[in-house]
């Protein structure tokens, strides 16, 4: 691995997480993009940057647009411990704010240049996949973490955090079974969600796929 504060290059840990119905909350705040940006996606980064959890000296973040992306500088255990304490209480805050959101955890090939802004490598398009093709908001490791976690002797990295499910995918196959971050000791989490279906109902009603992401985090919850 190299990393010289500015490039990153080599195999390390990704978390990426993208918001649901992104597209739909800018057209909502039509005309007010201030007002957007200023409560609701600068919540989600206040949520990212002040867990408390994050550790700059082991995780690396950026964001663009509705993309969020936590990265180490390396694939040692220890880095794989920060970054997975970092990710699940960013998922956790973002859903507690009424935000929906989903995410992966992945480990891979990475180049990051944060100083000409270039993010390449098979460890990312990993992250991204698995991110983008759950049908719920949910936390999970790909296979490609939880490979690597094995080797570690940490898979899952916590293991009161996360159980085996199967997983709600937008694919020919319905479900894959994950190691998925089970946030027992986050009682509101659920409330939260289920306003956010309560919300959806009178914005997205029409819409089946929308109405089944929450049916199907509920059901998991």
């Amino acid at each position: 691995m190299k990393n010289n504060n500015d490039i990153t290059n080599g195999n390390c840990w990704i978390a990426y997480f993208d918001v649901l119905g992104f597209s739909r909350m800018i057209k909502e705040d039509s005309g007010n993009l201030v007002g957007f940006v200023e409560v609701d996606y600068k919540e989600i980064i206040r949520a990212l940057i002040t867990t408390g959890k994050y550790d700059p000296d082991f995780v690396n973040i950026l964001w663009f647009s509705d993309t969020f992306l936590l990265f180490t500088n390396d694939g040692s255990k220890g880095s794989l411990s920060k970054i997975d304490i970092a990710a699940r209480h960013f998922f956790v805050n973002v859903i507690k704010k009424r935000i929906p959101l989903r995410g992966a955890l992945s480990f891979g090939e990475f180049y990051a240049d944060k100083q000409n802004n270039i993010f390449v490598g098979e460890g990312l398009i990993d992250a991204y996949k698995y991110a983008e093709y759950q049908n719920w908001l949910g936390f999970i490791m790909t296979p490609s973490a939880i490979l690597e976690a094995s080797k570690l002797g940490l898979c899952p990295p916590d293991r009161s955090k996360y159980i085996e499910y199967d997983v709600p995918c937008k694919c020919q196959k319905s479900t894959e079974k994950l190691y998925v971050f089970k946030p027992p000791e986050y009682p509101n989490l659920r409330e939260s969600v289920e306003q956010l279906y309560k919300e959806s109902q009178n914005t997205c009603a029409n819409d089946d796929n929308v109405m089944l992401k929450y049916k199907n985090t509920l059901e998991f919850l």
